[in-house]
């Protein structure tokens, strides 16, 4: 068998147990257990016990992909689990409530793709892992042996990474693909933060950045300005907002910030945009990159709210009013700069 994917709600651990052990007599390649819901709005969680007694069937062996979605498995079940899947490359866990420390070694594992969720402890020794994607608390993390070449943050974890960008510069050198979840979607700021500019060594491996930020203010801004800047040979640029209601008595002109000023040359080719809503500071910052970006050819904006997009609500969204005033916006935009390729989603 080369493939199964178990999708629904848990109401019995015994007809699952009975169909992974079909899977594996039957030598699965890839195989996805996903047991979280769409409900009122948001994902709930309905959690599948993961049985040890399957770590020790020797079918594991063919296993190349293994995709874990609310299933709770510990880090030593885990662990003792991927020391029987000698050719699994890819390996993702998300929302495990007993998975709260991980150790990942072994010179002979063939892994190069990992997606983690939420981890107090997490270390990382393997030779061949080229992709890593981590929503976690914000901890320091160890990595061992790795050749990591694209990367993906989120959680508390990409503030640690932004308050320890020197100690971890030799690792961001290194990088083609770099996503940072910024965004804090539920938190109110009283005051406005200080302004802070990051600096960072130059940035040439990176290709592709992609920043998803809360435009509460101004200053949500200079994490992409200071990214930008050091990447030197960036090709797209991807920028999604959540929140983009700032506060009146907050706002300034992005171009007149001294924390955010641009290079003169930024060397993006393709500018990506979603959440677009025309409030002012985010259109104030798509013309200030466009007009510092001489080899920009392709502009997208997609005016879809952005934690909508992949959820069962996003076609309706886009037939509802407020999409339709976004996407009015981000034509006018496109008026105003007739001299680019604009396309609007």
């Amino acid at each position: 068998m080369e493939e199964l994917r178990i999708r629904f709600d848990v109401t019995s651990d015994d007809d699952i147990h009975n169909w992974i052990k079909f899977a594996v007599e039957k030598k699965v390649g890839r195989l996805e257990l996903n047991f979280r819901r769409f409900l009122a709005g948001r994902w709930e969680v309905g959690q599948y016990n993961f049985p040890p007694h399957f770590v020790s069937y020797s079918s594991f062996c063919s296993l190349t992909e293994l995709s874990l979605i609310n299933v709770a498995i510990t880090g030593d079940v885990l662990a003792h689990l991927l020391s029987y899947c000698p050719l699994l490359e890819v390996l993702s866990v998300i929302q495990s409530v007993c998975l709260k420390h991980l150790k990942v070694s072994g010179s002979l594992l063939k892994l190069k793709y990992l997606k983690l969720g939420y981890l107090e402890c997490l270390e990382i020794d393997a030779p061949n892992l080229i992709s890593f994607e981590f929503n976690g608390p914000a901890k320091p993390i160890c990595l061992g042996k790795v050749r990591l070449v694209e990367v993906s943050f989120g959680g508390s974890f990409s503030n640690y990474i932004m308050k320890n960008l020197c100690w971890l510069s030799s690792f961001l050198v290194r990088l083609h693909t770099l996503k940072l979840n910024l965004a804090l979607p539920w938190k109110v700021y009283p005051v406005p933060e200080v302004a802070v500019y990051y600096n960072l060594p130059e940035l040439y491996n990176l290709k592709h950045l992609e920043m998803e930020i809360d435009l509460l203010d101004d200053d949500h801004l200079l994490p992409c300005a200071s990214f930008l800047n050091a990447a030197t040979s960036l090709y797209k640029f991807t920028l999604k907002l959540y929140d983009v209601k700032p506060f009146a008595e907050w706002v300034q002109t992005i171009k007149d910030h001294i924390y955010s000023s641009l290079s003169e040359l930024i060397s993006i080719r393709e500018l990506e945009v979603v959440g677009l809503e025309g409030c002012g500071a985010d259109t104030d910052f798509v013309i200030c990159l466009i007009e510092n970006a001489e080899l920009l050819e392709k502009i997208i904006i997609d005016p879809c709210k952005t934690w909508i997009l992949g959820t069962p609500y996003e076609s309706s969204y886009r037939e509802c009013a407020e999409y339709q005033s976004n996407r009015r916006q981000a034509i006018q935009l496109a008026a105003r700069l007739p001299l680019w390729e604009f396309v609007i989603l």
